[in-house]
């Protein structure tokens, strides 16, 4: 009986061992203040996944992924969404211009993966 009730309890361990790697942790790809002169821009390649994209600027900027459209956005100076890419991407973050005189902008990003 003590020898059925061992095998049962290191079965369950295994098991538990096994699960901790079945969900995948959130994990920051980039969490820092960048500056995007005018007419610039700042790419990330992302793979396939759920992230959580957030970023603050003191100036406009157009966000978009490469593979997606639904997630972009035109003349923000606030972003924060969650976007599912079933296909690997690039975001794309711009700092337009109608001249090529106008401010860089301040930028603070944020980018986690398997964000909830």
């Amino acid at each position: 009986m003590l020898k059925l009730s061992l095998v049962g309890i290191g079965l369950f361990l295994i098991c538990a061992v096994l699960c901790t790697g079945c969900t995948e942790q959130p994990a920051t790809l980039m969490d820092s203040q960048i500056v995007i002169d005018d007419k610039g821009e700042y790419t990330m390649d992302l793979d396939p996944g759920k992230y959580r994209v957030t970023l603050q600027s003191d100036e406009p900027l157009d966000v978009s992924f490469s593979s997606v459209s639904s997630y972009d956005k035109t003349e923000v100076t606030q972003y924060d969404t969650v976007a599912t890419l079933s296909n690997p991407a690039v975001l794309t973050i711009k700092n337009p211009s109608l001249i090529g005189m106008g401010p860089s902008a301040n930028v603070m990003i944020k980018v986690v993966k398997n964000a909830v």
